[in-house]
């Protein structure tokens, strides 16, 4: 047994990876079934988790008992591998109700990165001057022509092109509600019942309105796991309609095999 102990980052890539390699691997009648139940909980429990502050509540209820399904799995499976810190999963629904939304310490752990900067070359005062020096940066970016700062959604360094007297900017990245974005990444766009996968080859932005330039992909399958880049034809959508980015794999014979995000399976 490999004992695997990596960063936040790495393991909530894994998961969903792993989750899907069993699930494709293992069949339900196989003796080791009931471990994949227990991390394909475990993936659909982080994937809640994911979906931010304000979209995770519409699935608290389905957070709690997977919560409770994927802890009777795992203390069943590995009894030697129960840790105190556990039952902590619990309180997390409970928590969401108490306080009307999903909080993360995510965000106050990547700005230990600003303060370790700014303290980097301070020998003295450390504690006033480190103060002073993330405040002033912040009201720098606050100040800064073009500022993303407050912006939901914005494209990185795009490029103004004329086509007939109407500016329309284009850029190969972008920082979207679900995270950076960027050209070659395959994405899940949905309408309602609608589904588009694709990939991603620029984004534009007019009036304000930012849209993605995809190859849209053609389904093979029932689960929405295999796609086909034959005859894919490309497709604007609105960025406000994607709802992730995917991990994929090419197959051969232009089959691409993606791990769709969580919310399309809740």
């Amino acid at each position: 047994m490999v004992a695997l102990q990596s960063f936040a980052g790495a393991m909530l890539t894994l998961v969903p990876i792993v989750a899907t390699f069993m699930s494709e691997s293992i069949q339900p009648d196989h003796e080791l079934y009931d471990h994949v139940r227990c991390i394909w909980r475990l993936h659909l429990i982080i994937g809640i988790l994911s979906l931010g502050p304000h979209k995770s509540m519409q699935y608290v209820n389905r957070l709690r008992t997977l919560v409770v399904e994927h802890a009777e799995l795992f203390v069943m499976l590995y009894p030697n591998s129960v840790r105190p810190k556990f039952h902590h999963l619990f309180h997390i629904a409970d928590n969401m109700v108490w306080l009307g939304c999903l909080l993360s310490c995510f965000v106050c752990e990547r700005k230990h990165r600003e303060t370790k900067r700014a303290a980097l070359w301070t020998f003295r005062s450390i504690d006033n001057t480190v103060a002073k020096e993330l405040l002033s940066r912040q009201c720098a970016r606050i100040s800064a022509e073009g500022t993303s700062l407050f912006q939901k959604q914005w494209m990185h360094n795009p490029k103004a092109l004329n086509f007939g007297g109407v500016v329309m900017h284009r850029s190969t990245s972008a920082c979207l509600e679900c995270g950076p974005t960027n050209a070659t990444d395959m994405v899940w766009v949905q309408e309602g019942a609608s589904v588009i996968v694709g990939r991603v080859e620029a984004f534009w932005e007019c009036h304000g309105q930012i849209n993605v330039e995809l190859r849209r992909y053609q389904r093979r399958d029932a689960h929405g796991t295999r796609w086909s880049s034959t005859n894919a034809t490309t497709t604007f959508v609105s960025v406000e309609y994607i709802v992730d980015a995917m991990a994929f794999a090419d197959l051969g014979d232009s089959i691409v095999l993606v791990i769709p995000p969580c919310m399309p399976q809740l």
